[in-house]
């Protein structure tokens, strides 16, 4: 069956949003009168994650193989295929554009990241940084760690600060629960805050200093994006797959399995 993957993209005139599928597919769809208007087939696999940059004319998604494809959302063709994830054949986690350089990076299921410079006017992309963060020989249960299933960890999530120029804000299974503030450039964590539970999905409220993460354990978690400060929220009958920041709205969209929830942010 072709099931649809919970990750939705807006698009830069926000009228459409686009939606990867069990089968591989991307479909956009107009929001007004929620017909189809596009639909892609950039991978053979189930899409897990897609992201459009900021001036909404490339989307990038990625599938359960680590296979990420480059996409003019205007003509839906794929302009380049990213393959260097696809070793491992862990899902891609996260997708992120940069609002302060021209950066994009890419997370897989098993803990590796890379950073790339693009030039989407001369059709270029450069990998500049790859990362691999490192966990423990066991899993969160206590058992021994299978490096062929990563699928059942707690994911790796990686975004771009809004505030903070090549600094990546990750987090994903470690030694640890905590959320690192790492800078590409220089290689090296400046800073961490601690997490009280394995996240399941991340997100920035820029205007408000405010990070979001979702967890299995249905809470959806506002912390302060420099003190570590948090407070926990329940809305959900189930694990978070998603927050999202909705700046137009100034609201915070969380789902879990068929409910969604809009957080109004007050701060």
């Amino acid at each position: 069956s072709t099931g649809i993957y919970e990750e939705y993209g807006r698009t830069r005139d926000s009228t459409s949003s686009s939606a990867g599928y069990g089968d591989g597919t991307v479909r956009t769809f107009n929001l007004s009168s929620v017909a189809m208007v596009c639909k892609m087939a950039p991978h053979s696999q189930a899409v897990t994650f897609l992201r459009y940059s900021q001036n909404g004319q490339v989307l990038v998604t990625g599938d359960t193989g680590g296979l990420a494809s480059i996409i003019n959302s205007e003509t839906g063709l794929v302009m380049r295929v990213i393959s260097d994830h696809k070793k491992s054949a862990a899902a891609v986690t996260s997708l992120d554009f940069s609002t302060l350089s021209p950066h994009w990076l890419l997370a897989t299921a098993d803990r590796r990241l890379s950073v790339w410079a693009a030039d989407w006017e001369a059709d270029t992309n450069k990998m500049i940084a790859w990362l691999a963060f490192p966990a423990p020989a066991f899993t969160p249960s206590g058992d021994p760690l299978d490096k062929q299933n990563v699928s059942s960890l707690p994911p790796s999530l990686a975004l771009f600060s809004p505030l903070e120029r090549d600094i990546i804000i990750y987090t994903g299974y470690g030694l640890l629960q905590q959320i690192l503030f790492y800078n590409f450039k220089s290689r090296e964590t400046v800073r961490k805050l601690d997490l009280a539970h394995w996240a399941t999905s991340l997100d920035v409220i820029p205007n408000s200093n405010l990070i979001v993460l979702g967890s299995h354990d249905r809470l959806v978690t506002i912390m302060d994006y420099t003190s570590g400060s948090f407070q926990d929220y329940v809305a959900h009958a189930d694990e978070i797959s998603h927050v999202r920041y909705w700046e137009k709205r100034n609201v915070v969209c969380s789902g879990s399995g068929s409910s969604l929830a809009l957080w109004n942010v007050k701060v």
